[in-house]
């Protein structure tokens, strides 16, 4: 079943059924991994339906340093409390819920997460987002309904109509460095003909510990022919994903004159802008 984030969400017990159904891949990417001079055991699989909303909570909390959340959610200071009474925090928690509803309802999407079982039990440490390839949002008349579906709707109630238009401005822009790329290399397929990862988060206490390699690589051995596509918007993330056979392509510089290279609101010096790197890992030739 779906849940969606009412416009006032307080706690996450505050939910409310949407009417579609989803599709059962929850078993393409079951790996385990456990080093030998290490305690944990990490699963690497599809989330489970009755996973979403704690796989969208973790997600949420790895992001509240992301200059992009910040950007498009006109956020005045860093977000310091990962709870429902933030504003700040509930609005990120409704983009996060809008990226994972529209992936898998519209995108043909996997929500492929990492776990560790702590006392008898499963707790999700970090998970990505996956579009499959054709499936790219364009925001154009044809995903009206799955937009409306999303939760766009909560969206425009935190962040206002300049914060949509953030981010429906947002994506070409990225969008156009890689349509470049392609047109430079003289391919012939396109942009869309590649899987892209919209998201990757580790849980804080779990970095460093080689959770997000396990993501990739499990995806990578699902879909070995495939290129594949992402936007990092740190260097630290741009080294981390060039580690695992990403090459940066471009830098698009976001907020300049308006935000910090955090995201945040800014004027002034300090009102730098933040760059974010489109990079591919190319497919077998």
């Amino acid at each position: 079943m779906w849940w969606v984030l009412p416009f006032e969400l307080n706690d996450p017990g505050q939910v409310m059924p949407v009417i579609f159904s989803t599709r059962t891949h929850n078993t393409l990417f079951t790996t385990s991994h456990k080093d030998q001079m290490a305690t944990e055991r990490f699963i690497i699989r599809e989330a489970r339906d009755e996973e979403i909303p704690e796989t969208i909570r973790v997600l949420s909390e790895g992001f509240t340093e992301d200059p992009v959340n910040n950007y498009m959610g006109g956020v005045k200071t860093k977000i310091q409390e990962t709870n429902y009474s933030n504003y700040d925090f509930r609005a990120l928690t409704a983009f996060m819920q809008w990226q994972v509803f529209i992936s898998r309802m519209h995108c043909d999407g996997r929500i492929v997460i990492a776990l560790v079982e702590v006392d008898g039990k499963e707790k999700i440490i970090g998970g990505t987002i996956w579009n499959a390839p054709g499936k790219r949002v364009q925001f154009s008349l044809k995903e009206l309904l799955p937009l409306y579906r999303s939760g766009t709707l909560t969206l425009l109630h935190y962040w206002g109509w300049s914060g949509i238009i953030r981010m429906v401005d947002y994506f070409p822009r990225a969008e156009a460095v890689f349509k470049e790329e392609w047109k430079q290399r003289k391919f012939t397929t396109s942009i869309d003909d590649t899987w892209q990862c919209w998201t990757a988060v580790v849980s804080s206490e779990y970095q460093g510990k080689g959770v997000l390699s396990r993501l990739f690589r499990a995806f990578f051995a699902y879909a070995p022919e495939w290129t594949m596509t992402l936007e990092a918007t740190s260097e630290q993330s741009r080294d981390k994903y060039r580690h695992l056979g990403f090459e940066t392509i471009g830098a698009v510089h976001y907020g300049k004159g308006s935000t910090d290279r955090m995201g945040l609101i800014a004027s002034g010096e300090d009102a730098t802008g933040f760059v974010v790197y489109p990079m591919v890992r190319w497919g077998p030739d």
